[in-house]
């Protein structure tokens, strides 16, 4: 069982242009969140993947949040047990500079 999400921190004041520019984004606690939709079923990886797969054509407009002071944070909930980040999967988190939480329950 694992999930993912992308939160975006510090952005007062900016949550509907953000809102309008990602897809499958929610308002949670003052932060943007894009949670992946894939089945709790499948791996971290393929959750990261997919994360990616939705927020890669706006690399740009998410690298120019950062430099106005946003944080990027993954985090990814997953069982017990081996998880494998592939290159596929690590991909966002390098381009992006975004930091990986894994809480392992």
């Amino acid at each position: 069982m694992s999930s993912a999400e992308i939160r975006i921190t510090n952005t007062i004041n900016r949550h509907e242009a953000i809102c309008s520019k990602l897809p499958f984004t929610a308002i949670e606690k003052g932060d943007v969140v894009i949670s992946s939709r894939l089945d709790k079923n499948c791996s971290v990886n393929e959750h990261l993947v997919w994360l990616w797969g939705k927020l890669n054509n706006e690399r740009r407009f998410l690298k120019s949040l950062q430099q106005d002071g946003a944080n990027i944070i993954c985090n990814c909930k997953a069982s017990k047990g081996k998880h494998r980040i592939l290159p596929n999967g690590a991909e966002m988190l390098h381009l992006l500079n975004v930091e990986l939480v894994l809480e392992i329950k």
